[in-house]
């Protein structure tokens, strides 16, 4: 039909402009820790979930979005706040460049019981020699 309006041959010219492809890296207690590509803004629970969902030890009352650029202070957000609340469409936004990282949960009993571990081993370790 454009055979009408358009006469001869037609040239096509595609130029690509940026091959460089925008990522966010996601970090710390999640199933894949990884630069996943990231077009634009996107929920930051849809980034977690890119990466495979948290784990068991995710602590998500602390996980942190660092935005790129200096002096720039860490954006915390408690997500454990937002699911109890139903207040999901107001998670923050992931930005491409962004760095995302969750933590481990704070455990004192692990924690004491691989101290004991150890102190029991080494103690162990040097009785043998005495």
């Amino acid at each position: 039909k454009l055979a009408v309006y358009i006469q001869g041959e037609v040239k096509l010219t595609v130029t690509i402009t940026s091959t460089v492809t925008q990522k966010v890296a996601v970090l710390g207690e999640v199933s894949k820790q990884e630069n996943y590509p990231l077009a634009f803004d996107s929920p930051l629970i849809e980034v977690l979930s890119t990466a495979g969902g948290t784990t068991a030890d995710s602590d998500l009352r602390h996980v942190k979005i660092l935005r790129g650029g200096m002096n720039r202070q860490p954006i915390e957000v408690d997500l454990t706040w937002y699911i109890e609340n139903g207040n999901v469409e107001s998670i923050p936004m992931v930005r491409p460049g962004d760095t995302i990282f969750v933590p481990k949960k704070a455990n004192i009993i692990r924690d004491l019981s691989d101290f004991m571990r150890d102190a029991i081993f080494i103690f162990g370790f040097f009785r043998v020699f005495n």
